[in-house]
């Protein structure tokens, strides 16, 4: 009896030491940040929109605003390298690429879902990605007149 426990103990030591060497497959959203530089974290989790389509922050925190404009008040922050699903846009032509003057962009907006409610961010603020821009609702059409104001200074903030 004493073999055979001891053949049984040495079988289950083996297996134990076989399912230690498997490889685990570990979801991308589940797993941890890699770093990529000191003090710096690259975001490793998988964007998900239920439209779609998502926009992510550049290297600059993008500011949420309550309308398709700067004159609307600001209603929150999207971090540096996060991302927020898109759910609108204010009809601008999505073949529209941006310029290098921000400010001359300012009548392109999309509208995102923010906490529970409706946002808008300055489209060129964001790198998008998904399906096309021009398969959602067209929410707040820009202004015949529009002339791009002058942008409100925000520190660490762009839009």
């Amino acid at each position: 009896m004493r073999k055979s426990t001891l053949l049984l103990c040495a079988a289950l030591l083996a297996l134990a030491a076989a399912a230690l060497t498997v490889p685990v497959s570990v979801p991308v959203w589940a797993q941890s940040p890699t770093p990529t530089a000191p003090g710096r974290l690259e975001n490793t989790r998988v964007p998900f929109a239920l439209s779609g389509i998502w926009g992510t922050a550049g290297e600059q925190n993008v500011v949420i605003r309550s309308g398709p404009g700067t004159a609307f008040a600001r209603i929150g922050i999207l971090r540096a390298g996060a991302s927020i699903d898109i759910t609108g846009t204010n009809g601008f032509d999505p073949r529209r690429p941006c310029s290098n003057i921000f400010a001359n962009d300012l009548d392109m907006w999309v509208e995102v879902r923010y906490r529970e409610r409706d946002g808008w961010i300055a489209r060129c603020a964001l790198t998008i990605r998904g399906d096309d821009l021009a398969k959602l609702p067209i929410e707040a059409p820009p202004p015949a007149d529009f002339t791009p104001p002058v942008p409100t200074p925000f520190p660490g903030a762009r839009g």
